[in-house]
This record gives structure tokens, C-alpha cells and sequence, in this order.
């Protein structure tokens, strides 16, 4: 059995769809009164911690996400915690010391994107000849969600953007040296970072008021250049002195169906001793993030 906890849009919208024919999920959320969904008589009002769960989705506000875990890590054999998945580095450091056999996985779910796959692909060959010099990324649009707590722009979809430059990069699972030089910051409108990772420049830049071009762009040394467009499905090009060519960006996806595969996936998560996604590798994510918040403070 596999429980979901949180059962508000992000469940709605991706993965309520892909589990509404599956029976060996519960439902639990703080605020059942509010759910507006039929779940079928799967939604319980109460965590039996005599019980032991093979996945634990963690899908409530990101604040709530360190004490949750702290209560269930001993009824659950895997733990699913979508982005953001800790306030700090120093909340999953905590949870690591005090977990025996739980695995914590990083929902971090752009790892699933094929477009995303096929761009780490090319960036990792590229590097074997040459060097990283620059990255840029942006997103941006206006924001339509409606959530009980608005959270910060950096507490919420800016840790896509770092998590993809890590992901596609392999910078997920090395030592990060980071160094935030420059921020311009609204917290819940825009926010641009200026910053030196592992001695390669990265530019992040993400709006809740301004469509912006979604897209990665990187250079390496050799001249050649790579970009992503960061959505769902998003072109990949090669570029060099101006010659562009449009490359493979993999089989095409839609949202519910990505879902479909983090589900799958998690469901022998416990047990699997390759974790193909580097999915519990998403600490690096939160040490840009801690230092963008440390230099906010400064």
C-alpha cells in the first residue's frame, strides 16, 4: 500500500489521474472538508502508524515537509517529497541522521522529461572535449495558481530552474563550490541570480509577472553552445558560429503522462538498487538555495 498526503491541485491536476483505477493508494489530507474531488471512500481522516507504506508522497506546503517526515519515516519504506522538498540543507541533513532504512527521494519530476533526458545526453558528451564556461536559464509568466499560502519565488519554482542546470550538467552528485555574486530580488515577483558554480558563470532568472523565454543556455569553451527550451517537450539546439541545428529532444510527453512514470517508478523505488533519475541526489539543489538565502541575509 502507497499513501498520498496532500490532495490539493499539484495531486488534482497530475496525479490523482493516473491513480483514480489504482486501489493500492490512500488519500490523506489536514483539510478533508476541503477536498472537492470523489476519491471513492479512499481519502482516510487519520495515519495508522501500525501500518508500514512502501511510498509516502509528500505533496503539502514545502514548510510542512520536514516535520512530516520526521513523524512518518518509521511506516514508510520510500518517501516521494515534491519540490521544494526542504526549506534548508540543514532539515534534510537532520532527517538523514535520524532515518534507519527509509530512502528519501527528491521530486523533482523535470527529471522525468524526456526533452531533459536527450539535453543531459548532449551536455555530457560535450563535456568529455570541453569545458562549461557560462549558464543562463529563465522562466517566466504570470501566476494564475491560487494557493492558501503564496510562497517566495525561491522557495518554490526557482528550484526547478536549479535543479535542471545541476540535472542536465551532472552537478547533482559532485562537491558544488557556489558563490552567489549578484541579486536582484522580489521575492513573489522576480528574481535574478548572478552566481559562480564550480567555477562556471550562472545566470538564473525566473518572473511571476513577465512571460519570459523558458529556455537553458550553455557554453562551453570550444565555442559550441547548447540550448534547451524548458518546457514539456522543448526544442534542444546545437549552435556554433551561428550554424544551428535542431537535435532529438526524445519521445513526446504530455504532464499526466510523466506523472504516470514517477508513479511507476516509485512504486519499487524501496527496492531498486539503481536509482536511474539520481533522484536522491537533490542536496546540491538545496546548497544553491541556501546560498542565495544567505546572501539575501547578508
Amino acid at each position: 500500500m502507497n499513501l498520498i498526503i496532500g490532495t490539493g491541485n499539484v495531486f488534482k491536476d497530475y496525479y490523482y489521474p493516473n491513480l483514480k483505477n489504482k486501489s493500492n493508494y490512500k488519500f490523506f489530507d489536514n483539510n478533508p472538508s476541503e477536498v472537492s474531488v470523489n476519491f471513492n471512500n479512499r481519502l482516510i481522516d487519520k495515519i495508522d502508524k501500525d501500518k508500514t507504506y512502501d511510498t509516502i508522497y509528500i505533496l503539502t506546503p514545502p514548510s510542512t515537509h520536514f516535520q512530516l517526515i520526521q513523524d512518518l519515516h518509521s511506516i514508510g519504506k520510500s518517501f516521494y517529497v515534491e519540490k521544494p522538498t526542504f526549506s534548508s540543507l540543514s532539515e534534510y541533513e537532520t532527517i538523514l541522521g535520524e532515518i534507519k532504512d527509509s530512502k528519501i527521494a527528491g521530486g523533482h519530476s523535470r527529471r522525468f522529461f524526456s526533452n531533459y533526458l536527450c539535453f543531459k545526453d548532449f551536455i555530457l558528451n560535450e563535456m568529455k572535449n570541453s569545458k562549461i564556461t557560462s549558464i543562463s536559464a529563465r522562466e517566466g509568466s504570470p501566476y494564475n495558481w491560487n494557493p492558501q499560502k503564496l510562497e517566495s519565488i525561491l522557495d518554490d519554482e526557482f528550484t526547478h530552474l536549479v535543479d535542471s542546470i545541476l540535472f542536465v550538467t551532472g552537478m547533482e552528485e559532485t562537491n558544488l563550490e557556489v558563490q552567489i555574486k549578484k541579486i536582484n530580488d522580489d521575492c513573489f515577483k522576480e528574481i535574478s541570480v548572478e552566481s559562480l558554480i564550480n567555477s562556471i558563470n550562472v545566470d538564473i532568472q525566473y518572473s511571476r509577472t513577465r512571460q519570459l523565454i523558458n529556455q537553458i543556455d550553455i557554453n562551453f569553451e570550444n565555442g559550441m553552445s547548447y540550448h534547451l527550451n524548458t518546457n514539456l517537450n522543448g526544442e534542444i539546439l546545437k549552435i556554433k558560429k551561428n550554424n544551428i541545428h535542431s537535435l532529438n529532444n526524445g519521445n513526446k510527453q504530455s504532464a499526466i503522462g510523466v506523472f504516470s512514470e514517477v508513479i511507476d517508478y516509485m512504486e519499487n523505488f524501496s527496492i531498486n538498487n539503481v536509482d536511474k533519475y539520481n533522484l536522491l541526489k537533490f542536496q546540491n539543489t538545496l546548497r544553491v538555495i541556501d546560498a542565495i538565502n544567505e546572501k539575501i541575509k547578508s
